[in-house]
């Protein structure tokens, strides 16, 4: 009986932190395997609160939730983290207040607690129950709770590292004086400055990453806003030239209105490349105009995005780096072979889903390519003692990048998730 009266008791309670963290992160669907893991979840915590295993009570908390929220949602680790932390707080509260209600019960009508210990564990899991049910359902606090999630999963992991230090050396101070006639003074300086020194050195070091990668953001947006600007003043000097050409045509002969028209025909080509790169996400556009803008003349490139919003909402500077680094490391391979090749072609894809960024590199190649010895240190279609790039791009975990060869046209597949 009590076994059912405890399992009772987690699955109302776990079902709550559930429904309210699927409410709060706006899930469409859950898996089979988040249900499976749910009751997994519910029996085993069942048997710990059977036999009252405190530690491993509160421990299991913040592993098992974890865990079951990001097969429901697969955000962010910090995202996760905070979610768990937020919806426990309110766990915690729901909890005090049945608590008191329990106990404001017990002494109005002299009700011996011990004897109905069951009956009101029941009732106390049924209105926490019902109150994440109630903050799930109403609009408004969930729409604070989103919020407040992601103020929280915006702060930079450093901030969290400061706040953790200042709390840690807090409670070290707290410690130390109240017990300070039994510490020895000089053993307590050592192990304060040592700690202090660490810490410090780690702090640091991540504030010096963060700037080098705020830097770098900030340089390549003032590089992108250049080649913008040198793409609008070509597309202004081509269009002036073309009127030019029409006039000299108009008075030319037959011969030299052949030369004017292949002009104006790879000339127009160019131009409606150009015009394509307006609809590439900022960020992007730049790089791409940057990289092919010297090979338009000798390089048929195509170019379809079906990106319409803001990649730096959704990537953070470190992930957008990684990308950024891979689709050079690929546009400068796809030129390079495009050139050595007979149809000099190069197809530029970039594309999303739910999940994830794909930008799709495609090129003509000259090669025989061996696709599994793609990725291996010093294996390249260039020559010997080559393929540092593929080698170094297939590592960094931030973007990934597939490779294939299909109907004589190499196509490189860069990925990334989207940080929501």
């Amino acid at each position: 009986m009590i076994l059912i009266v405890w399992f009772f008791f987690c699955l109302m309670s776990t079902f709550g932190y559930t429904y309210l963290f699927y409410k709060i992160n706006n899930v469409d669907k859950v898996s089979r395997f988040s249900v499976l893991l749910f009751a997994i979840g519910v029996v085993v915590m069942t048997f710990l609160k059977h036999f009252n295993i405190e530690y491993i009570t509160l421990l299991s908390y913040f592993i098992f939730y974890p865990i079951l929220f990001y097969t429901i949602d697969r955000s962010s680790l910090k995202k996760i983290l905070v979610n768990t932390f937020i919806i426990g707080l309110f766990g915690i509260l729901f909890d005090l207040i049945s608590m008191l209600l329990v106990l404001s019960f017990c002494m109005i009508f002299n009700v011996d607690l011990d004897s109905y210990y069951n009956l009101f564990s029941i009732f106390m899991s049924i209105l926490v129950f019902f109150a994440f049910i109630f903050i799930g359902k109403y609009n408004r606090i969930r729409k604070v709770l989103n919020k407040i999630v992601d103020f929280f999963s915006n702060i930079e992991y450093f901030d969290y590292a400061l706040i953790i230090f200042c709390f840690s050396i807090c409670i070290l101070a707290v410690s130390i004086f109240s017990n300070l006639e039994k510490v020895k003074t000089d053993i307590l300086l050592f192990i304060i400055a040592f700690l202090i020194v660490i810490v410090f050195i780690v702090l640091v070091k991540l504030k010096i990453s963060s700037f080098e990668n705020k830097k770098f953001l900030n340089t390549l947006k003032e590089n992108n806003d250049f080649y913008i600007k040198i793409d609008d003043e070509n597309r202004i000097f081509k269009h002036n030239l073309m009127a030019k050409l029409s006039s000299i045509k108009s008075v030319s002969n037959k011969k030299a209105i052949s030369l004017i028209d292949d002009y104006v025909f790879k000339t127009n080509k160019n131009l409606s490349y150009s015009k394509k790169m307006k609809s590439v996400p900022y960020g992007l556009n730049g790089i791409i105009y940057q990289k092919t803008y010297p090979y338009l003349e000798n390089i048929n490139f195509k170019l379809n995005n079906k990106i319409g919003f803001d990649i730096f909402n959704v990537l953070r500077p470190r992930r957008y780096n990684v990308l950024i680094e891979k689709l050079v490391l690929c546009l400068d391979n796809a030129i390079e072979a495009s050139l050595n090749s007979k149809s000099k072609l190069v197809i530029i894809n970039l594309y999303d889903d739910d999940n994830s960024i794909y930008i799709e590199i495609k090129n003509s190649f000259a090669n025989t390519i061996d696709v599994d010895n793609l990725g291996n240190l010093n294996y390249s279609t260039k020559g010997k003692k080559r393929g540092l790039g593929l080698f170094s791009m297939l590592r960094d975990s931030e973007a990934l990048v597939g490779v294939k060869v299909v109907n004589n046209y190499f196509i490189s597949t860069i990925s990334t998730r989207k940080q929501k």
